[in-house]
C-alpha cells in the first residue's frame, strides 16, 4: 500500500496556506508602515524640539537646517511641493525615497509656520504628521502633534490613513488638508 497525499488534501491546504497569507499581509503591510512612520515621527519631533530652543534663543524660528542645532536624518533634496505641502522658507525640504520633511517658518502667516512630513509614494501617499510652531488659523494648537491627509491628493479613502492606522480623532478640515488629533 502506498503512502502519500491525494490531490484534494494537497488543494486543501493550499486553499488554507492562501487563505492564512491573505489575513496576515494587510497586518505585515500595515506593521511596517507604522514602523517606518516612528522613524519619521521622531525625525518630526526632533526638529520641532530644535525649532523651540532655537526660538528661545532667538526669539524667531529659523527657516534653515543648519541654524538648528541638529543634523537631520534625511537627505537634502530639492525644494519642490510634495503632495501640494506649502513650502516657504529656505531649505525648507528634507527627503528620502519615501519620505519629505519640511520645516516652514512663514513669518507672514501664522498658518504655515510649522513642522511636518509627508509619504511622497506608496499606498498612504499624501498623507502625514505635522505639528504647528503656531496656533493654526484652521483651529490647530500649537505643539500638538497632528496626522493629516491632503484632500486633493490623497488617493484612499478619508481617515484611512489617520484614523484607521493611528487611532486619531478628526479635528477639521482646511487649506485642503484633513487633521486629525494624534492620541
Amino acid at each position: 500500500m502506498k503512502r502519500g497525499f491525494t490531490l484534494i488534501e494537497l488543494l486543501v491546504v493550499v486553499l488554507i496556506i492562501g487563505i492564512l497569507a491573505s489575513v496576515a499581509l494587510p497586518q505585515y503591510t500595515k506593521a511596517v508602515l507604522k514602523s517606518r512612520s516612528a522613524k519619521y515621527l521622531a525625525t518630526i519631533k526632533t526638529i520641532y524640539e530644535a525649532q523651540q530652543t532655537y526660538y528661545m534663543a532667538n526669539g524667531s524660528y529659523a527657516n534653515a537646517y543648519e541654524d538648528l542645532d541638529i543634523v537631520p536624518s534625511l537627505p537634502n533634496k530639492p525644494t519642490s511641493a510634495y503632495c501640494a505641502m506649502y513650502i516657504s522658507s529656505t531649505d525648507a525640504s528634507r527627503a528620502d525615497n519615501d519620505f519629505v520633511v519640511t520645516l516652514n517658518n512663514n513669518a507672514n502667516a501664522d498658518v504655515s509656520t510649522f513642522v511636518a512630513g509627508a509619504f511622497i509614494r506608496g499606498e498612504y501617499a499624501c498623507g502625514g504628521f505635522k505639528i504647528p510652531l503656531r496656533n493654526f488659523a484652521g483651529g490647530l494648537s500649537a505643539g500638538s502633534l497632528y496626522c493629516y491627509e491632503h484632500t486633493n491628493n490623497f488617493k484612499k479613502e478619508a481617515g484611512s490613513f489617520c484614523q484607521k492606522l493611528y487611532g486619531a480623532t478628526y479635528v477639521t478640515t482646511w487649506q485642503s488638508c484633513r487633521f486629525y488629533k494624534m492620541p
